[in-house]
Parts: C-alpha cells; sequence; structure tokens
C-alpha cells in the first residue's frame, strides 16, 4: 500500500482480510480488520458488508448488545443504498434481536425483511420471512389470525419452489393455530387459504 491507494481499494483489502482471518477462526484479526474497514472514509462500497459481519460475529458469540449496534449500523446504509438483499438480512437479525418482545419495532423490521424478500422473489427468504412474521403473531390471542395467514403463505411459497423441508414445519404452525383458535374461525380462514393454494 502507497499514497495513491484509495479508499475503495483500502476497504475491499481490509473486509477481505476480515473474511479469511473470520473463515480461519482468527476472530481478533478478523474484528480488526472489519473495524479498519469500517473506518475507511470515502468511497466504500464494503462498509455494510463489515458491519453485518462483524455484527454476525458479535450474534454468534452472544455479544447481543454490540451484535444489535452493528446491524443497526448496516440496516441503514443498506436502506440508504436501496439494499434489499442487505436490508433482508439485517432487518431479520434486528427482528430476532428483539425476538422477546411484542414491539412495533419487531413488526417493523419483520415486515420490511419480508418485503424485502418478495423484491427479491427470493423463495427461500420468503418462506423465512413470512414464517418470522407468523411466529410474531402467533403468541397474541388477538392476532391468530395474523398468524394463520402468515403461515399459509409460507406454505404456498414453499410449496412454489418445491421445498419439502420447511412443509412439515408449516404444517405443524398450522395444526397448532387449529387448536388454539376457535373451531369456527379456523374452519373459515382454512376454508379461504385453502382455495388459493
Amino acid at each position: 500500500l502507497d499514497e495513491n491507494t484509495t479508499s475503495s481499494v483500502l476497504a475491499e483489502l481490509y473486509f477481505k482480510y476480515a473474511l479469511v482471518c473470520d473463515d480461519k477462526n482468527d476472530m481478533a484479526q478478523a474484528f480488526e480488520y472489519y473495524n479498519k474497514c469500517i473506518a475507511v472514509r470515502g468511497e466504500n462500497l464494503y462498509k455494510a458488508s463489515a458491519y453485518s459481519n462483524l455484527a454476525s460475529c458479535y450474534y454468534e458469540n452472544e455479544s447481543y448488545d454490540d451484535a444489535w449496534n452493528c446491524f443497526k449500523q448496516a440496516y441503514k446504509i443498506e436502506k440508504e443504498n436501496n439494499n434489499y438483499d442487505g436490508i433482508y438480512y439485517t432487518a431479520s437479525y434486528l427482528a430476532k434481536l428483539m425476538k422477546n418482545k411484542q414491539s412495533s419495532k419487531t413488526l417493523k423490521y419483520l415486515t420490511e425483511a419480508q418485503q424485502s424478500a418478495e423484491f427479491l422473489n427470493e423463495g427461500y427468504y420468503i418462506v423465512e420471512s413470512t414464517l418470522a412474521l407468523g411466529d410474531y403473531y402467533y403468541n397474541n390471542k388477538t392476532t391468530y389470525k395474523e398468524a394463520l395467514r402468515e403461515y399459509y403463505k409460507a406454505l404456498k411459497e414453499a410449496e412454489r419452489i418445491d421445498e419439502p423441508a420447511y412443509f412439515e414445519k408449516i404444517i405443524k404452525r398450522i395444526e397448532d393455530m387449529r387448536l388454539r383458535m376457535e373451531p369456527d374461525d379456523f374452519r373459515e380462514l382454512e376454508k379461504k387459504y385453502e382455495k388459493q393454494r
């Protein structure tokens, strides 16, 4: 590296070296170089990814406050850049970090992840985000209908992408909703959603 090295090249080098360290489980070096990448001023196409990877490392090590802060930074950058893949990923993790809180923020992140997945038309993302949204509604008696709607949407998408691994998981959730809901309400919605499949 010399004085002619551009910020974009420097950011890329730091990021790629951090990835190598991360892959080798040299977390101290990975953290150092993700942070160096983030600190690069000027054009930095790797900043959101560095924040996101750093957040994932924190998450895996159960350092949830640090993970939250890094995912929030990555999410902000991804939103500014309209990077729907990045929005899906970071919003999904922000929602996971808030999973025990039935808040409007959790719902916002879950919905944003689902919308990004649908924009990308990425089947696996759609199934995962739709299941997560259904699970959010599942824990509140007043939103059982919404949970069932999301589970049927997830089942329809799993069938579309022909992914049997999801079928059993989703059908178990639907059957559980049968036990939780008023029988007439369940049958009415079941009839509606079965027609749509």
